[in-house]
């Protein structure tokens, strides 16, 4: 139900990679029952993912989303939060254990905050040895 097929087949070639993004899309859910689509979402070769962005996002906004992107030179935001009517609740910036935030992605998200006037989230994946 929080991912699809796609995700599986990035988990599956990527295993090192998303682990931090997919714990997170968890902890959204099991907490505030929020659903997120999940990296790459606002590319339209990922074909659920861009039908699931249109009920989101109407094509002006999804538009401006491209727009923040590329004049950042980075993709959107990790993950897109959304609630069970399909809105726009928040976005979410992943970094995992040996990730930082780099310049022009802190750019891209004050410009993602003020356009779409939700709040874009910094995520923090640590891992404990316990």
């Amino acid at each position: 139900m929080l991912f699809d097929e796609h995700d599986l087949r990035l988990a599956r070639s990527q295993p090192r990679n998303h682990f931090a993004e997919w714990v997170s899309a968890i902890h959204f859910f099991q907490t505030l029952n929020l659903r997120s689509l999940v990296e790459k979402y606002a590319f339209d070769k990922h074909e659920a993912k861009a039908e699931k962005m249109q009920r989101i996002l109407d094509e002006p906004s999804r538009a401006r989303l491209a727009n923040i992107c590329r004049r950042h030179r980075c993709q959107p935001p990790d993950l897109l939060l959304y609630d069970d009517a399909d809105a726009l609740v928040a976005f979410a910036e992943v970094k995992g254990p040996n990730d930082r935030m780099r310049p022009k992605q802190s750019n891209m998200i004050t410009a993602v905050k003020r356009a779409f006037a939700v709040p874009v989230l910094t995520v923090r994946v640590r891992f404990v040895a316990g």
